[in-house]
């Protein structure tokens, strides 16, 4: 029995170990997949380019410029849920990340649809003892498990309005130049980027040439750059 044992506990091993490998291996195959994919040249058609704004710039001009905090509504179209209180409670350019990015959103849907399941059939823990993590912090902002148009467009409404009431167009501009430089370290060597400039500016005439000026700039880097291709940026105005 002892020798079972044995043999069963190296069994085992062999099985641990190879289980690492495979999961080692599988790491670095993805590794060299994303590498792979990144150096090939890449065409995109049809990006929104509002939905491809950095937060980090938002953010930065919203602490330079404190008094656009005035032009978010109080309430969000979708829902009448909070809006100018919630940019108001954000700390630091990570927390404001979690209002505007769909993609965290998505990930909130998923967890909550993911803990419902699982609680099926037990007791629901008190709300006031119950852990919750960075993400749910705002779960007033997820009532319900499966994502809808409408739960998408709620992220645009915590930085719209500070795009539009922009105190200059460069703020526009920056976020433009910003998104030609990202396509060109991905070697998206081609863009068609979409955009009403009525949602971006007052002003729409000033929208376009703001955008323009932001994508020209990141056009003439990428041909100045000997480490990336030549990018084209077009652009489809709604």
């Amino acid at each position: 029995p002892k020798r079972i044992m044995i043999a069963t506990t190296e069994q085992q091993q062999e099985e641990e170990e190879d289980d690492s490998m495979l999961l080692y291996h599988d790491y670095w195959d993805n590794v060299r997949n994303e590498e792979f994919v990144r150096q090939l040249p890449k065409v995109e058609l049809h990006v929104h380019l509002d939905g491809s704004f950095d937060p980090n710039i938002l953010w930065n001009y919203l602490q330079q410029h404190p008094e656009l905090l005035q032009c978010f509504p109080i309430h969000t179209n979708f829902g009448q849920q909070p809006c100018r209180s919630c940019v108001a409670q954000c700390q630091s350019a990570s927390e404001y990340r979690r209002l505007t990015s769909t993609m965290i959103r998505r990930r909130r849907f998923r967890k909550k649809r993911l803990t419902n399941n699982n609680n099926e059939g037990q007791t629901p823990p008190d709300k006031a003892t119950a852990n919750h993590d960075d993400d749910d912090d705002d779960s007033h902002q997820v009532p319900h498990t499966i994502p809808t148009l409408a739960d998408m467009l709620l992220c645009f409404e915590f930085f719209l309005p500070l795009v539009y009431n922009a105190a200059s167009p460069e703020l526009l501009e920056e976020l433009a130049y910003d998104f030609g430089q990202r396509q060109a370290a991905q070697n998206i060597v081609y863009t068609e980027v979409r955009y009403s400039p009525h949602l971006l500016h007052p002003q729409p005439r000033v929208a376009v040439e703001a955008v323009t000026k932001g994508l020209r700039r990141a056009c003439s880097c990428s041909c100045s750059s000997h480490d990336s291709n030549t990018i084209v940026l077009n652009q489809i105005l709604c």
